[in-house]
């Protein structure tokens, strides 16, 4: 797992702290969209399990992306 750049760690923390119309499931850095799913590193996930998965700093392929927003300067991706 590569550590978080500062300036990585700063748009983290904003996310965290802005407002969303529908709830987080995670937050994703170094995130894009291929092929209709979301690839990043996870944070934050809701769901994370015993054995680790979901557990901050693992790559993560998310349900296909149905729609984005963009909320605050960042985007939200909804599957």
């Amino acid at each position: 797992m590569a550590e978080l750049s500062r300036y990585a760690m700063r748009r983290l923390a904003k996310a965290r702290r802005t407002m969303f119309a529908h709830p987080v499931t995670a937050y994703l850095t170094n995130a894009r969209i291929v092929a209709r799913t979301g690839l990043g590193v996870v944070h934050g996930h809701i769901r994370i399990e015993v054995s680790g998965r979901f557990g901050d700093g693992h790559r993560i392929r998310t349900s296909d992306v149905i729609r984005t927003e963009r909320v605050g300067g960042f985007w939200a991706l909804h599957s």
